[in-house]
């Protein structure tokens, strides 16, 4: 009996307070590591960006926009057009007010080319058109020439008007003589007569119009037995 007592004495206390306050830690961080363990946390929030509410109300303004640049790109359109319109208008109205002159040979050129004194050419300028032609010049040319007609040479007969005129619409011809002032040979009037030789004309007419300031007529022509054909070149204006 005494060595059993001696035992038991020699053994630590196991109810001290330390002991006991151990204990109850050791079981206040179990109860509350289960109670985490079995918290719900709620649904699990999405990762997925979602559309602020200002991004979706800017879009009408972006359609407002496109709508108004595409009313605006057509208006600009039609604008032009109408003023494309306006102005060929405008040309079409001032082309019908200028003045046209007009060149006509006069008389019977054929006989009045053999004529001894003074062989020549008559050629009548008259404005066709609807306002007046300002501060008209002309200049003219006349020669024997064979055919295929390419061009007057230095011996044509030249001549420049000095004086200016004016010349209204509608207004009575102006008659221009345009002499061989040197004559014609018999050699020449037998080739004109054959053929073989052309009374060839050239009549340049400059003058200025209400809407442009320098303008030009040209008229070239040669004589036939009967009637008048073109030159190839010199019947052209502005």
């Amino acid at each position: 009996m005494i060595i059993v007592a001696g035992n038991l004495a020699s053994q630590p206390n196991q109810s001290t307070p330390a002991h006991r306050q151990e204990i109850e830690q050791e079981k206040t961080a179990s109860t509350a590591a289960a109670k985490n363990n079995c918290q719900y946390t709620g649904p699990a929030q999405s990762t997925v960006p979602q559309a602020s509410l200002g991004n979706i109300t800017d879009w009408p303004l972006v359609i407002v926009g496109i709508i108004t640049c595409g009313v605006v790109g057509w208006q600009s359109l039609e604008t032009r057009r109408s003023a494309q319109a306006a102005l060929r208008y405008v040309m079409a109205f001032i082309e019908s007010q200028r003045p046209i002159i007009a060149a006509a040979i006069v008389g019977n050129p054929t006989k009045e080319l053999h004529d001894r004194e003074a062989p020549r050419i008559r050629v009548a300028l008259s404005n066709k058109g609807a306002t007046t032609a300002y501060e008209v010049t002309y200049q003219s040319w006349i020669e024997l020439l064979p055919f295929p007609f390419t061009d007057f040479t230095n011996a044509a007969d030249h001549f420049m008007s000095e004086n200016p005129y004016s010349m209204y619409p509608n207004h009575d011809p102006i008659i221009l003589n345009i002499p061989i002032r040197n004559g014609l040979s018999e050699a020449q009037l037998k080739d004109l007569r054959e053929l073989k030789l052309y009374a060839c004309v050239r009549v340049r007419v400059a003058f200025r119009d209400a809407f442009t300031p320098t303008r030009y007529s040209n008229f070239g022509v040669y004589v036939m037995h009967e009637g008048m054909g073109w030159l190839p070149k010199y019947n052209d204006s502005n």
